[in-house]
């Protein structure tokens, strides 16, 4: 029997002020919960608690609980402090009977026994290694399989799909002995190097159909950004426009962290770039084929000081940096200590096991 979990992830901050303006920058578009993450320094698997139930959540179960869809709680207490919760998914709880579930669980007991026997064989396999014994012979003696297998930075086939042995083979040289190398799924292996093949192009023959439609796309492109980049510059845009066939699409106040809808993907951001009048040709993103767009910025208009998301704006930059001058005080009074003490720390490492403790 399995309750009810959530997908969770939790970033601690030092205070409560920290915390509700950290979920006001969400709140208003700023920021993804993911970018405070990095912020602080961490990656997502650092402040991944994983599957939880409203009981392991603590004070703060019953407001992760309480979202019916993904989404960022909070603030929210913890073992740590005040936190920022991130629910990614709901598991619904789930009942499974000792028939329903015996396959499943007997797969996961043999394979179990499966690493644990070839764990206890590693220490042999190593020592035939270092006698001398040839990889033939080590597969001969130990039962292994033998094989010759091709691998590129972009995978293979086999065992060359497994990320571990393409970065053993990839920094291997001709003159390595063959070590033996564990695998993340408890399989273990011993390569040599026997040929390393410099890039070749494939034969046009097989890549015509393919290279033709790249390069018409491309060379699309390039000549729709001139035109677009003539009609930038001419005296009179609709005038221009109208005499190509296209027409002049006027687009309602936007903020930075808005949509225009036809624009490449980061179009919003180059108009925020541009002085008031300026006429820009921007090139299309490919997304849906060869494209160029011609935008000109009619006005700018500056936040009113009462309004309301400016003001969240104001607080959680004025958050920002005093969180910011706070941890750079604190980094170089740790950096004084460590100096004295002839020491040093991974930081890293340190805000990683904080991140994970309950």
């Amino acid at each position: 029997m399995q309750p009810e979990r959530r997908m969770v992830e939790r970033l601690v901050f030092g205070t409560e002020e920290e915390a509700a303006a950290a979920k006001a920058r969400i709140d208003a578009g700023e920021v993804s919960f993911e970018d405070l993450v990095n912020e602080r320094g961490l990656a997502l698997q650092d402040v991944d608690l994983g599957e939880v139930t409203e009981a392991e959540l603590g004070a703060a179960g019953a407001g992760v609980f309480a979202l019916e869809g993904t989404g960022v709680v909070g603030p929210l207490p913890s073992a740590l402090g005040p936190a920022l919760y991130a629910m990614n998914a709901i598991l619904m709880a789930q009942q499974v009977s000792f028939e329903e579930a015996q396959p499943s669980l007997s797969e996961e007991v043999a394979l179990d026994r499966a690493r644990r026997m070839i764990a206890d064989r590693a220490q042999e396999l190593d020592d035939l290694l270092a006698g001398g014994a040839t990889l033939q012979e080590l597969a001969t003696e130990a039962g292994m399989e033998f094989g010759t297998v091709e691998v590129t930075a972009e995978g293979g086939e086999g065992i060359a799909a497994y990320i571990e042995f393409r970065e053993a083979a990839l920094a291997a040289s001709p003159d390595d002995f063959p070590q033996l190398h564990e695998m993340e799924d408890g399989g273990v292996f011993a390569l040599q190097l026997d040929e390393v093949r410099a890039p070749t192009l494939r034969p046009l023959a097989e890549v015509r159909e393919q290279a033709t439609a790249l390069w018409t796309e491309a060379e699309t492109g390039k000549r729709l950004l001139a035109e677009a980049e003539a009609l930038a510059a001419a005296p009179d845009l609709a005038a221009a426009a109208a005499e190509r066939g296209l027409e002049v699409t006027a687009v309602a106040p936007i903020t930075r962290d808005g949509f225009v809808e036809g624009l490449p993907e980061g179009g919003v951001q180059a108009v925020f770039g541009m002085a008031e009048g300026e006429t820009r040709a921007l090139a299309g993103d490919g997304a849906d084929g060869a494209s160029a767009h011609v935008v000109r910025l009619t006005s700018v208009s500056l936040p009113a000081p009462e309004d309301e998301a400016a003001r969240q704006m104001r607080a959680a930059l004025d958050g920002q940096a005093r969180q910011g001058i706070a941890q750079d005080a604190l980094e170089l009074f740790t950096r004084s200590i460590e100096a004295g003490a002839g020491v040093t720390l991974n930081q890293s490492a340190i805000n990683a096991v904080h991140a994970q403790m309950p």
